[in-house]
């Protein structure tokens, strides 16, 4: 899905808020996929992933909010 249409809003890939990091989240099962769209390159640029625990993301070993 990313590779094809990385911006088309589904069930499990949304815009989030604004904000200065991270324009996108893919939810895979419990991962969370944490992307940005460069269009003038036509590439995506994946920040993080993090592990959804319950109310909690996971990365890198600590608790983040997004």
């Amino acid at each position: 899905m990313l590779g094809s249409q990385p911006t088309r809003i589904t069930r499990n890939l949304k815009l989030l808020r604004p904000n200065p990091l991270v324009h996108y989240e893919q939810r895979v099962g419990v991962l969370r996929v944490f992307f940005n769209v460069e269009e003038r390159r036509a590439s995506v640029l994946v920040l993080s992933v993090g592990r959804k625990e319950g109310a909690g993301l996971w990365i890198g070993g600590r608790e983040v909010r997004i």
